[in-house]
C-alpha cells in the first residue's frame, strides 16, 4: 500500500485541462524554446493521457493559435491603459512604448508564440488579425491625431516604432548590455525620433508636441 503522502496528485482540476495544457506550454517554451514543444510532452508534464490534449487542440498549431490570441489581447489591455493614464502624443506614445517593452519582457515565451512562423497558414489567422491589429492601430491613432499626419503616413510610422521596439526585445536575450530602464529610454527616444521623422519628411502641418 502506498502511503497517503506519496500519492500522487492531479496537476489540474476537473474542467480546468485547456487551462493547464496552455500553462505548461509556456512553461516548456520559457524553459527550453518554441522548436521543442509538443502536445505529447506537455500531456506528460500535467500528468494525463498522451491523448487528452487533443480533445482541446487538434495539434501543436492549434495551441500556438489560442496562445497567441491570448497574448494579443493582453498586450491591447497593456497599450491601452498605458494610453489612457496618459496626455498627448508624447505621453502617449512614451507610455505605449514602455508598457509594450515590459509585457515582452514579462511575458517572454507568450511573446515569442504571439510572432511565432507557424501560425501564418493557420485557418484562425484571421481572428488572430482581428486582436492584433488593434494594439498597432491604437499607435496609429496617436500619431495620427498628436501629429496631423495621413493615415497610411501614421501607419508607417507606427510599423517603425513597432519594429523597433521588436528588435529590443528580440537583442535582450543575452546580446544587449543595457539595463532594461536604459532600454526603456532609448527605445521611447527612437520611437519619438521616428515620429519626427515622419512628421519632418511630409510636413502636413506643424507638430503640436515639444519632444524631450
Amino acid at each position: 500500500m502506498v502511503p497517503k503522502s506519496h500519492v500522487a496528485t492531479p496537476k489540474y482540476h476537473h474542467g480546468d485541462l485547456k487551462r493547464a495544457i496552455m500553462e505548461a506550454a509556456l512553461e516548456m517554451t520559457e524553459e527550453s524554446g518554441l522548436a521543442s514543444l509538443s502536445l505529447r510532452e506537455i500531456a506528460r508534464r500535467i500528468g494525463v493521457t498522451t491523448g487528452a490534449p487533443y480533445h482541446h487542440f487538434k495539434d501543436r498549431q492549434s495551441l500556438l493559435m489560442e496562445l497567441a490570441i491570448e497574448g494579443y489581447s493582453q498586450l491591447l489591455q497593456a497599450l491601452q491603459a498605458a494610453r489612457g493614464a496618459a496626455g498627448g502624443l508624447y505621453g502617449e506614445l512614451e507610455a505605449a512604448a514602455v508598457a509594450y517593452l515590459q509585457f515582452g519582457r514579462q511575458h517572454r515565451a507568450l511573446y515569442s508564440v504571439m510572432f511565432s512562423g507557424e501560425l501564418a497558414t493557420h485557418p484562425r489567422m484571421g481572428e488572430l488579425s482581428a486582436v492584433a491589429d488593434p494594439c498597432l492601430d491604437l499607435v496609429r491613432r496617436s500619431i495620427s491625431e498628436g501629429t496631423g499626419l495621413a493615415a497610411r503616413t501614421s501607419a508607417e510610422a507606427a510599423f517603425c516604432a513597432w519594429s523597433l521596439l521588436h528588435g529590443i526585445l528580440m537583442l535582450d536575450n543575452g546580446v544587449l548590455q543595457e539595463s532594461h530602464a536604459e532600454q526603456d529610454r532609448l527605445g521611447v527616444q527612437g520611437v519619438m525620433g521616428l515620429v519626427k521623422g515622419f512628421t519632418g519628411l511630409h510636413k502636413p502641418g506643424k507638430i503640436r508636441v515639444a519632444y524631450k
